[in-house]
């Protein structure tokens, strides 16, 4: 089983838990039903809303904020009806309780006051999408963390950061003129944002072409994540090289700096909030990103993060000697990393 595989089927059961908790609150509390009942119910609504928004929600993002946001609604107002029918169906009413009775069904549609249920699903399937939406403008690590208040008061840490930037983007702008350009870099930021979340990293900000991709290093370094995570996006970017020719007239490429180090966390910001790293590892890692590109490298580590990794078999690393960046005033080893040549 692949780890996206994998992810997405603990997604799909975590929205089966909570929408049993919620399905049993709910129903026992509102209807005095038994907790089982409303425990199967919220699975169901739980279970299909996880389907929804893992296949049929990204696709939805070609429209526009509004109508994105009115199909949402309705679709999971439909979602929730459809659990509810099915609950009614299963377990019947305090009126007719009758397991598998379709005159359970007739009671309420025909003679129950079902308005309160309507409202409350369309308030509830209002409510997921918000919530949703604000994730995706902030990204889903930073907004959680923002909601805990974990960076409401500054703190030190220790990241990785990755500056991953589009080779020859100057060039391939004024190819494909500003429209084309936007519409490559959004494509490339759609591809290759679950290759960085599959290996665990989160994209701090976007700089112009650039990506800004940070983990923890307490919980990545050893795993070399950040190193997975590069090497895949590249492996992905060659298995679709055919796609990019034909909708681009390219084949994109990216250049990296990694470096790791203490930074500053914590909130910035009152009518637009946002969580700031600050330090000379964040800065460093834009410098051996530069450097990547002039020495025509496709990755870079300092000798900082080289050494808490354990370099994956698949990949070496070429000692460039000294590294002084510009603004620093300490230098740094650096290195190069390569993916080891496989026997034919």
């Amino acid at each position: 089983m692949t780890r996206t595989t994998s992810k997405r089927l603990r997604g799909i059961l975590g929205w089966a838990v909570a929408s049993a908790i919620v399905g049993v609150i709910y129903a026992s509390g509102l209807h005095g039903a038994p907790p089982a009942n409303g425990a199967v119910v919220g699975a169901i609504f739980g279970s299909l809303v996880a389907v929804f928004f893992t296949y049929v929600a990204p696709e939805l993002r070609r429209f526009r904020f509004v109508t994105a946001l009115a199909l949402k609604v309705a679709s999971l107002t439909v979602m929730m009806l459809v659990g509810l029918t099915a609950g009614i169906y299963l377990f019947g009413l305090s009126d007719n309780p009758a397991y598998f009775d379709a005159r359970s069904l007739q009671i309420y549609w025909l003679e129950a006051d079902w308005g309160v249920d309507v409202v409350f699903m369309i308030g509830t399937a209002l409510l997921i999408n918000v919530v949703l939406s604000l994730q995706e403008l902030v990204g889903p690590t930073r907004f959680w963390q923002i909601l805990a208040g974990a960076y409401h008061q500054p703190r030190h840490e220790n990241r990785i950061f990755v500056f991953l930037d589009l080779a020859d983007s100057t060039a391939i702008a004024e190819r494909l003129n500003d429209l084309g350009f936007h519409a490559l870099l959004q494509r490339l930021v759609r591809d290759i944002s679950p290759v960085i979340d599959n290996h665990h990293g989160t994209i701090d900000r976007y700089i112009g072409d650039a990506i800004v991709i940070t983990w923890p290093v307490r919980d990545h370094v050893r795993n070399a994540d950040c190193l997975n995570c590069l090497t895949a996006i590249a492996a992905y970017l060659r298995r679709n090289d055919a796609r990019y020719q034909k909708q681009f007239g390219l084949t994109p490429h990216y250049r990296a700096g990694c470096h790791a180090g203490p930074i500053v966390a914590g909130e910035i910001g009152e009518r637009r909030k946002e969580i700031l790293f600050l330090g000379d590892t964040v800065n460093t890692a834009a410098r051996l990103e530069e450097a990547a590109k002039q020495q025509n490298r496709d990755i870079l580590v300092s000798g900082d993060l080289l050494e808490q990794l354990t370099l994956p078999d698949h990949l070496k690393s070429i000692s460039l000697g000294r590294f002084n960046p510009r603004g620093r005033q300490q230098s740094l080893d650096l290195y190069a990393i390569e993916e080891r040549a496989t026997a034919q």
